[in-house]
């Protein structure tokens, strides 16, 4: 945290502590340190104070700030920096007004909080002026707890009042807006009228069992649906047209379907012709029927296999499946002979030499014979 100083005033400060630029641990105690200041987040300067600038002890200099250093509001960093000598050594502090000071630090005055400071300007007693009372202001009482409440006449504003925006609602007010006297709300169109005027018998009443008619059950809705008559469900395009269009038991349905059929179909019995647009994308097959075509279709790894071992697949001569051997050998086989004219690079599993090659003097290949088999 900042210090604090009290505003166009002098005062020493200590700065440090100044070390060593090279170890960053030795103590300067015999150099004679350049400081400036900035005021208020401005740009550095020369201190105004022409006191010199003296060591105190480990490397801490006494420096005098004086009031022109001190005279503006707000941060003040004073610093000093040389690179041929000592790190940087800088310190934050903070300028506040001479009332501030002497009430937080010297503990000689207390904090503005008289009248002038809520009202603008002194008061001819020591109440807080109010600028203007709220309107309607004369409809609020205080109670002798100190709580505002609100008169009859407030409570007849509210019922009255065709539009209302309420940013807060106590319990209180919630009370004084009900204990409202019936005889007071008479203002026409209000919510509070319509109210008194509408609710005029005891709610439980309104549904004497003699007149009440239960509702009928779900089950019993249900079988009203179902038990529609079906010239009762004519309109083109429904849900009961369609319904109403099906004759006879749909458990099984017993020679040809005239039309289309929307959704799955469980399961087919008998000869079904392969008509239409099902027949023409999949056409005729190349086998003795499509079941055979697609049993014929080979399988996963049939189709790697075929991949791996094309004749070809990756140089004339160089099956894919090769190649993958002579390079898994090549980067994880064990090697031998490197230091010789003859290397030999073994297989994945060490059961053969994959790779075995003749080299010259400069590690060059000359000849280079492989079994990827």
């Amino acid at each position: 945290m900042a210090a604090f100083l009290k505003q166009s005033t002098t005062v020493t400060i200590r700065l440090g502590p100044f070390l060593d630029k090279a170890d960053g641990v030795t103590e300067k105690t015999a150099i004679t340190p350049v400081v400036e200041i900035s005021k208020n987040h401005g740009a550095f300067a020369a201190r105004n104070s022409a006191t010199a600038i003296a060591h105190d002890s480990n490397g801490w200099f006494v420096v005098e700030l004086n009031a022109t250093d001190t005279g503006t509001l707000g941060p003040l960093v004073a610093k000093s920096d040389d690179a041929a000598t000592h790190l940087p050594v800088w310190r934050e502090l903070l300028v506040v007004p001479t009332n501030v000071y002497d009430s937080l630090v010297a503990g000689s005055a207390n904090l503005a909080v008289d009248a002038t400071k809520w009202a603008g300007a002194a008061t001819a007693t020591d109440d807080v002026a109010l600028a203007a009372a709220p309107v309607n202001f004369s409809t609020l009482s205080i109670t002798a707890g100190g709580l505002v409440d609100i008169t009859q006449g407030a409570a007849d504003k509210v019922w009255a009042s065709t539009t209302r925006t309420l940013t807060a609602f106590s319990t209180a007010l919630a009370v004084s807006v009900w204990d409202v006297l019936e005889s007071a709300i008479a203002t026409a169109s209000s919510i509070g009228l319509k109210v008194k005027t509408n609710l005029d018998a005891t709610v439980s009443s309104r549904l004497a069992s003699a007149s009440y008619t239960a509702p009928p059950s779900a089950a019993a809705n249900a079988d009203a649906v179902w038990d529609e008559a079906r010239a009762g469900h004519v309109s083109a395009g429904s849900f009961g047209e369609g319904v109403a269009s099906v004759t006879g038991a749909v458990g099984s349905v017993a020679g040809n379907v005239g039309g289309n059929v929307v959704g799955s179909v469980g399961s087919v019995i008998g000869h079904t012709p392969q008509t239409g647009d099902s027949f023409a994308r999949l056409g005729a097959p190349a086998g003795a029927s499509i079941a055979a075509d697609i049993a014929a279709v080979p399988t996963a790894a049939a189709n790697a296999d075929a991949l791996l071992d094309k004749t070809n697949g990756v140089e004339t001569g160089l099956t894919l499946r090769q190649c993958l051997r002579l390079v898994s050998a090549t980067l994880f086989g064990k090697l031998s002979g490197a230091a010789t004219t003859t290397v030999a690079i073994r297989d994945f599993g060490d059961t053969k030499n994959r790779i075995s090659a003749t080299v010259d003097a400069d590690g060059n290949r000359v000849a280079v014979v492989t079994d990827a088999n």
